[in-house]
């Protein structure tokens, strides 16, 4: 990416328009989050989607083939890929508040920008000049972002007496440049010259100069990550860009692979491999949460050959005998570590199918490495596996569908509702196969508690940078009745699983959790495990009187059968909410047994309980980044209840 200082969370690319291409007739997908997870069946345009990205490095990556059959006339049409610029980023890269929505076309083999201002830029920045003495050979660059500027060969070496010279804006980078030579091993011998300069070019040009920059990372495993069992040192040392993992493991140590080939001091190199073991281990085990206390062990044998492998139990056991997801896991891990915070900064990164050789505890994992990821850059990746959905951030998704051979977005059923029905659905499986118990589970009274609940933590984990439940952890399990609610603890302790509750302030409920407590050693103190809402306080209650006034308006105006039936002028009080609703749900039905509505609203419509779930569905339409600290009194009893949730995991992964 043009060196800016580094975005937090940024979105390169906003929209992306995609006319007769492959599965793609014509479609508009936009990317609203840094992170945004493509699902949807085989064949839907998933990977044909991540493939449009190879335009930016080939122009003629899409060929006459790749035409879509379905399009009329297809093969007189040209296929357009059309991908829009997020403004503010352009506005800040050009320092120029007044640059409007930027787009990049691809149309045939041509690359076109199309820019409302057209005008001439000044670039404040700085000529940097760089040259040696040193013959060439003796100095060897590591900084990736500096290589690239100096447009180095593949040995990354200086040559001598040769002047280079680059422009750049950003003073961040060159204080990371100059940090850079003033502690390498050559500084003396080193001439960096710093010099302010202005330029004045057209803005598209430097607009060009933005895409050409736009850093574009399609990461598939493949097999220069595989991890070799042993590698003869006089081949790591002659190639040591062939054993790209192995170059992985000393940049995570901070330590250049150079000093090691080129030192003939066996203690030292002893010492570098002591460190590179130690320095792996850590990120390896802070990063795998499957089995604990896993040991990097590269050590160089008496014949000269530097051998890999991971100590378990006091064992050793050689990459190519670990299982293929570990594998995968270990190479992803160390090739974004190994380069994060340097080139991986501002960075399109394109992840096809991440994660499908692991365990779903394995897919968890994966999911907070490519959290990190997405700190400083944009992540687009695809998935048919269940656990590679982020539940904290259902908006991330795009669900893709396939209808008569043709790409379409498909919306979820209600709008700000993370519809585990219609998520199975797309990745395939049938409503019973999945199960929604997870490692800790959260017993609620019915299903609006639920929906409460899981969108009130998505808005807080979004808004607040912090989870209030972590929903890839914690499912929200509704029990449909406190009757209920002694089956579900005893199916949970036949089963080992873990859960807490959260019932009604109410007399029944007071009642349900004395019962718990004096018969301790028959409910196995249950009673600590569940949490009671201040008393007659029921969920519907902690919601506030403004929202709940909202969503009722929001239902008399669109709702179908109620915008036919309440009373203009009926509207919630301080107070009990259910008691209110009971009261008008039997005002309506008296008015329909004095046959005051249309015959064809049926009276078995008239209940309570579809009504508090239209209304529930409107609240959490409601709940926004403005609003969702009003539910002060509900956020404080699931901050009670992720503390504990925390402490669950912890012991289940010591």
């Amino acid at each position: 990416m043009p060196k800016k200082p580094d975005i937090k969370n940024p979105i390169f690319i906003k929209k992306i328009s995609l006319k007769n291409y492959r599965t793609y007739k014509d479609l508009e997908i936009e990317l609203n989050k840094n992170i945004q997870t493509l699902v949807g069946p085989n064949e839907c345009g998933k990977t044909n989607f991540l493939l449009t990205f190879e335009l930016f490095n080939d122009l003629n990556a899409i060929v006459e083939s790749d035409k879509c059959n379905y399009v009329d006339d297809f093969s007189e049409i040209q296929t357009e890929i059309e991908f829009t610029l997020n403004p503010v980023l352009l506005r800040n890269h050009l320092n120029n508040p007044s640059i409007e929505e930027t787009k990049i076309k691809f149309h045939g083999n041509q690359r076109i920008i199309e820019c409302p201002n057209e005008d001439f830029t000044e670039l404040n920045g700085y000529k940097i000049s760089l040259k040696t003495s040193l013959p060439t050979g003796r100095v060897h660059i590591t900084q990736p972002e500096l290589i690239k500027e100096l447009s180095l060969p593949s040995n990354h070496h200086i040559e001598q007496d040769k002047t280079y010279e680059f422009f750049i804006e950003d003073e961040n980078r060159i204080k990371e440049f100059k940090n850079y030579i003033d502690t390498h091993q050559n500084k003396d011998e080193i001439d960096f010259i710093i010099e302010k300069e202005i330029k004045t070019i057209p803005k598209n040009e430097k607009i060009n100069k933005y895409i050409d920059n736009l850093n574009i990372i399609n990461w598939k495993f493949d097999k220069k990550y595989y991890i070799p069992n042993s590698i003869p040192f006089s081949d790591l040392k002659s190639q040591p860009k062939k054993y790209q993992s192995i170059v992985n493991f000393f940049r995570i140590a901070n330590i250049d692979i150079e000093d090691f080939l080129n030192t003939n001091d066996h203690a030292r190199r002893d010492n570098i491999l002591r460190s590179v073991n130690e320095s792996v281990s850590e990120v390896l085990n802070q990063s795998w949460t499957q089995y604990q206390d896993l040991e990097l062990n590269i050590f160089l044998s008496s014949d000269n050959a530097l051998h890999i492998g991971f100590l378990e139990n006091k064992r050793t056991i050689n990459p190519n005998r670990r299982s293929l997801g570990f594998q995968w896991f270990f190479a992803f891990l160390l090739h974004f570590n190994a380069n994060f915070g340097n080139e991986f900064r501002n960075c399109i990164i394109l992840l096809d199918e991440p994660g499908i050789h692991l365990h779903p505890g394995g897919q968890k994992d994966l999911l907070k490495e490519i959290e990190k990821l997405s700190y400083y850059n944009q992540v687009i990746y695809t998935t048919h596996l269940p656990f590679m959905i982020n539940r904290n951030h259902p908006e991330r998704l795009i669900i893709l569908n396939k209808k008569k051979g043709i790409t379409e977005l498909k919306k979820p059923w209600k709008e700000g509702v993370f519809d585990n029905i219609l998520i199975a659905n797309t990745l395939g499986f049938s409503f019973t196969g999945l199960s929604n118990f997870s490692e800790v589970n959260l017993f609620v009274e019915g299903k609006t508690d639920q929906i409460l609940i899981e969108k009130l933590s998505i808005v807080y984990t979004e808004s607040k940078k912090e989870d209030l439940l972590d929903l890839n952890y914690v499912s929200i399990i509704p029990i449909y009745g406190l009757s209920n609610l002694d089956p579900f603890i005893r199916v949970a302790n036949m089963c080992n699983i873990n859960y807490f509750g959260i019932i009604d302030g109410d007399e029944i409920g007071r009642k349900k959790l004395e019962k718990y407590k004096k018969k301790p050693e028959k409910y196995k103190s249950v009673h600590e495990k569940l949490f009671i809402l201040e008393d007659n306080k029921e969920i519907e209650d902690t919601i506030p009187l403004a929202i709940l006034n909202q969503s009722l308006d929001k239902i008399k105006q669109e709702i179908y059968p109620w915008k036919d039936l309440i009373d203009e002028e009926f509207k919630f009080e301080k107070g009990e909410i259910n008691p209110q609703i009971d009261k008008m749900i039997t005002k309506l039905i008296d008015k329909h047994k004095q046959n005051q509505f249309d015959d064809k609203i049926d009276i078995n419509e008239l209940k309570s309980t579809p009504f508090k779930l239209e209304l529930m569905l409107s609240v959490v339409k409601h709940i926004d980044a403005k609003n969702f600290h009003k539910f002060e009194e509900l956020i404080n009893l699931l901050k009670r209840i992720n503390v504990k949730a925390i402490e669950v995991l912890k012991s289940l992964r010591n």
